[in-house]
C-alpha cells in the first residue's frame, strides 16, 4: 500500500535520536481507544494516545505486489481479569481501526506527521487468561475483504429500477432470451429456419 509521507517525516528520518512508535486507533461501541507502543502518552491529531509500551503488541504489517487482503493482529496484555467482561462487551466486529507509524523523541510528542501504516476494521477477538492478568488479541481485517463478498444485484429490470426508477434500459432483458438471433444470416437464408 503506498504511504503518503510528508516532507517533514522524510526529513526527520535523517535526524538522530528518533524512536519509531506505532499508534493504534481502534473503535469500540463506547467510542475510540487510542494506544501507542511508547512508554509515554503521545498527542496526535488532537487525541491522547495512551503509552502502554510493550503491553501493546502489533503483528507484522505485510505489503505485497498483488492485491490481497492482509490482516494484522493487535494484542493488549496485562489486563485485569475483572475488567475482561467489560472489554468483550464493548468490542464490536466491523468497526474501524487504524495503525500509524510515527517518529518520537525523548519528549511526549511526535516529530512530524505520522504515516498510516495499516487501515481496516476489527474482527473476532481471542482471549488468554492467567492467574493475575489477561490478554486480548484482536484480529484486524483489511477492507479488501469486501472483494470476496458477492454483489447482490444483477443486470435485470427489477434491479435497475432500484437505482434508476423509470429507466427502461433493461425492460427487454427477459424478452430477448426467447428471440432467435441469426448471426450473419437472415431467417430466409439457406440452412436457417
Amino acid at each position: 500500500m503506498p504511504r503518503n509521507a510528508t516532507s517533514a517525516f522524510i526529513q526527520a528520518l535523517g535526524e538522530g535520536y528518533l524512536y519509531p512508535v506505532l499508534l493504534l486507533t481502534i473503535q469500540f461501541s463506547s467510542g475510540p481507544v487510542y494506544l501507542s507502543t511508547s512508554y509515554q502518552d503521545l498527542y496526535y491529531l488532537g487525541n491522547t494516545y495512551k503509552g502502554v509500551g510493550s503491553l501493546l503488541e502489533i503483528s507484522t504489517i505485510e505489503d505485497g505486489s498483488t492485491v490481497q487482503a492482509r490482516g494484522v493482529s493487535v494484542t493488549l496484555s496485562g489486563i485485569d481479569p475483572t475488567l475482561l467482561p467489560a472489554c468483550l462487551n464493548d468490542l464490536v466486529t466491523g468497526l474501524p481501526a487504524t495503525i500509524y507509524l510515527g517518529l518520537s523523541t525523548y519528549g511526549s510528542y511526535l516529530v512530524s506527521n505520522s504515516v498510516v501504516a495499516w487501515s481496516g476494521r476489527t474482527d473476532q477477538p481471542s482471549i488468554t487468561i492467567s492467574e493475575k492478568t489477561a490478554s486480548i488479541t484482536v484480529a484486524l481485517e483489511s477492507n479488501l475483504m469486501d472483494m470476496n463478498v458477492p454483489v447482490p444485484y444483477r443486470y435485470t429490470n427489477v434491479d435497475q429500477q432500484i437505482f434508476y426508477s423509470g429507466d427502461q434500459g433493461f425492460s427487454w432483458v427477459n424478452a430477448i432470451q426467447l428471440i432467435p438471433i441469426y448471426w450473419g444470416n437472415t431467417s430466409n437464408s439457406d440452412g436457417n429456419p
